[in-house]
């Protein structure tokens, strides 16, 4: 026993005094001078850059320390990566055990500076390359048999850290660069078979960026939580603005969201944010968006293997305005398919304005709308083709008004959509004591022309509260003032409609200006911006009427022609509604036609281009009151003509450069008349009037000038040749002496001829002695003599 002791302390001793041994050998061999006579030629052939090493500390037993440690870049002008200090804490009895157990490494101070080349390669593709380049060995039968090296380090800590990209390929010029600064990294208990906590801090353009997790190398697994604050994505503008259908000014990026998974799975959840975005579209040049936001809260799975992404749940805010979505992507990485579920919930309009660009909400907000809307919208298919996604979907309106205070017309209802279609669903119109029922549908959404097919009915509805409503100051709100110089009467148009559209409104009763009309019908339809009104009719004042119309929107200024045709129509209610200042002045049963043809919307415009042409009959008629009626009796000094009776008034017109010409005929028991010449569109007249008088009219008019006497024909009816002129409420009417004088040689004319047949010609030949057959040789010849001096 004693013996074995005794060896055993020999042994101990040997053993002793070769660790010290070994000690001393290795602490005389691994100077600072060696390591780094040793090291840097083989870092630099194998990196092929050069690399410099300030002060080496070693410590056998418990590590080693490098400072300054830098590698340049292949050109050598400038440092590729650098560190303030490398340092290496280890434990050395585990070696003998295949262990190798770390107490720390630390990196101080590194910078590293990333460059990619104008043709896509980094300053660093050369070391990737090599490595690539090399085949791996196969083990041998002994590494496969010996078990693997146990790698335990403590504490991984980088400190104070930096990184500067620089990007020639970006396309920008100056070349694009950014930098994350202040970059630590900690990690504990870093182990290969092991989970172990991680955490990673920096600022990333100016922006704080926090990460955090674990990592599990055994079962290929980790985690991440990050949070960054109000990144300038502007500043990597050079990746995505030609993307971009417009020029972004200004947007931030936030983050703080959760992520865990491995290699066939990721589950994440959190929070997206873009705040103080400034962009201008291209195509609202007029109405940027300016301090919008935009926020995603969402929770989500990635099956990698399958490359499909199932979102259980996104909710959107754009500017207080909430979007949810659910559903999943397909193929996410080469040909995304979608199967998403959007919901809007119920939202006040004033809300929808607010997050509205000012250029676009000025006109709406003008019109103070009101009330809530919702929608569901289903989409399905690949993202390639955006206008077939649309499955179905459903937008709710609730009591949606705008408007004035005298004009708030409210909708409620709904719209279905499906595909590339939407059909209105019990949506009603209510406008005060008004209530319509709206029904359309439009296909072909996404092509170039929209289809649509309308109807509007209404059991009861007054047009004049819309109309006294439209008029008002500011109905369709502020006007626009026009630019210096800028006519208000300029045209309309043209305009480039890409619709197609068939309508038609019924309405049971209309109440307008007065009149009721009955079964009033409207259809139309609009095709190449063209709008045709194919027929509006209904029944009016005990008689009826009709309108055809055509209208083409793509002409400056429009061009359109009408035919209107109205039958056996009360004459005073219809033309006391179309001509109020003619009110209860004429009376009678009215019949007209018309056909028209004109261009523009502005009345100079319409004076110019108005063409037409037309007749009119007025039966049992009577004219009465100011104007024509009124100036004539006054005129003639006639009481009784204040009102002008007559069985029948019928006549033709044209219009041409704002002016209708006329050629008339009144036929009535006391005056007749057949007035020929232009009323104008603003109601200024030139007519002769061709004014007749019964005998009873003439005796009046006979008893207080003798000029009547000469201008009487054979009934005694007597002519008076009047001109008017002025307008139609303010007539100015004189004497056609012209006329006048004619008519006295007519008269004087056929004195002669009478006295002539009853002093010669009956004398020569009596008429009750001539043959019915043959007139006297002698008596035709003077009779033809005489005629050819005094006339027919």
């Amino acid at each position: 026993m004693k013996k074995l002791i005794k060896i055993a302390g020999i042994l101990l001793g040997l053993l002793l005094v070769l660790i010290i041994a070994v000690f001393l050998l290795a602490s005389f061999l691994i100077t600072p001078d060696r390591v780094r006579s040793t090291v840097l030629p083989m870092a630099e052939k194998t990196l092929n850059r050069e690399v410099s090493l300030g002060d080496i500390e070693i410590s056998l037993f418990s590590g080693i320390v490098i400072k300054d440690l830098v590698v340049r870049e292949r050109d050598g002008t400038e440092n590729f990566i650098a560190a303030n200090e490398v340092e290496l804490r280890y434990q050395f009895w585990p070696l003998f055990f295949r262990e190798v157990v770390v107490d720390e490494v630390r990196l101080e101070g590194p910078r590293i500076r990333i460059v990619r080349e104008s043709d896509g390669t980094f300053n660093f593709s050369d070391l990737l390359r090599k490595d690539r380049e090399k085949e791996p060995a196969a083990p041998s039968e002994k590494q496969r048999e010996s078990p693997p090296l146990n790698l335990f380090v403590s504490s991984l800590a980088v400190s104070e850290g930096r990184l500067f990209f620089l990007d020639h390929a970006a396309g920008s010029q100056p070349p694009f660069s950014y930098k994350l600064e202040d970059l630590s990294l900690e990690v504990s208990g870093l182990a290969l078979d092991l989970s172990f906590p991680y955490k990673v801090s920096a600022s990333l353009q100016g922006a704080p960026l926090m990460i955090k997790g674990k990592i599990d190398p055994l079962k290929q697994r980790g985690s991440a939580e990050v949070n960054l604050t109000g990144l300038p994505l502007t500043d990597f503008s050079p990746y995505f603005q030609e993307k971009v259908p417009g020029k972004l000014k200004s947007v931030r990026l936030g983050l703080d969201l959760k992520a865990e998974g491995d290699a066939k799975t990721i589950t994440s959840r959190g929070s997206i944010a873009l705040d103080e975005i400034d962009i201008t579209l291209d195509t609202l040049e007029d109405a940027p968006i300016k301090e919008a936001r935009l926020a995603l809260e969402y929770d989500l799975s990635a099956d990698l293997a399958a490359s499909t992404l199932k979102l259980s749940r996104a909710a959107f805010d754009l500017n207080n305005i909430p979007v949810e979505a659910s559903g999943e992507v397909r193929k996410y990485a080469t040909e995304p398919q979608v199967d998403l579920n959007l919901n809007i919930p119920r939202v006040e309009l004033p809300a929808i304005l607010a997050a509205v660009p000012e250029g676009l909400a000025n006109d709406a907000a003008s019109l103070d709308p009101s009330g809530t809307v919702r929608a569901e919208v289903r989409l399905s298919g690949p993202i390639s083709e955006p206008d077939k996604m649309l499955e179905k979907g459903m937008i709710e309106l609730a009591s949606v008004q705008a408007g004035k205070k005298n004009f708030r017309p409210e909708l409620s209802g709904a719209i279905d959509l499906k595909g590339d279609m939407l059909v209105s669903r019990n949506m009603r119109m209510t406008m005060g004591e008004n209530l319509a029922d709206l029904k359309f549908e439009a296909a072909n959404l996404f092509g170039k022309q929209i289809r649509i097919k309308s109807a509007v009915t209404s059991e009861r509805f007054a047009v004049d509260p819309l109309l006294k409503a439209l008029s008002a100051p500011g109905a369709a709100g502020k006007e626009k003032p026009g630019k210096a110089g800028e006519k208000k009467d300029r045209e309309i148009g043209p305009f480039e409609i890409p619709l197609k559209a068939d309508g038609k409104v019924l309405v049971a009763t209309a109440l307008y200006k007065g009149l009721t009309i009955r079964n009033f019908d409207l259809a139309y339809h609009l095709e190449d911006n063209i709008l045709t009104v194919e027929h509006l009719k209904g029944q009016v004042a005990g008689g009826n009427f009709s309108k055809t119309a055509r209208i083409d929107l793509g002409r400056k200024g429009l061009d359109y022609q009408a035919e209107v045709s109205v039958k056996a129509v009360d004459a005073n209610p219809f033309v006391s509604a179309f001509l109020p200042k003619a009110k209860d002045t004429v009376f009678g049963e009215l019949f007209f036609d018309l056909k028209a043809h004109g261009q523009g919307v502005h009345p100079e415009t319409i004076k110019k281009s108005l063409s037409g042409q037309g007749q009119m009959r007025l039966l049992e008629g009577r004219i009465t009151g100011a104007g024509l009626a009124e100036g004539l009796a006054g005129f003639l000094d006639l009481e009784k003509l204040r009102v002008l009776r007559f069985s029948r008034f019928k006549g033709e017109y044209t219009i041409d450069k704002g002016r209708l010409r006329v050629n008339t005929d009144f036929n009535g028991s006391d005056l007749k008349m057949q007035p020929t010449g232009t009323i104008g569109l603003d109601g200024t007249i030139d007519l002769s009037l061709g004014l007749r008088l019964s005998p009873e009219y003439a005796g009046i008019l006979g008893d207080r000038g003798a000029i009547t006497q000469f201008i009487k024909d054979e009934q005694g009816w007597a002519r008076l040749p009047l001109d008017v002129g002025g307008s139609l409420t303010d007539p100015n009417f004189s004497l056609d002496t012209s006329a006048v004088r004619r008519q006295l040689q007519e008269k004087a004319g056929s004195e002669v001829r009478k006295k002539i047949q009853e002093e010669v010609l009956d004398k020569i030949s009596p008429p009750d002695k001539e043959s019915s057959a043959q007139e006297d040789p002698a008596r035709k010849m003077l009779r033809e003599t005489l005629e050819g001096i005094l006339g027919n």
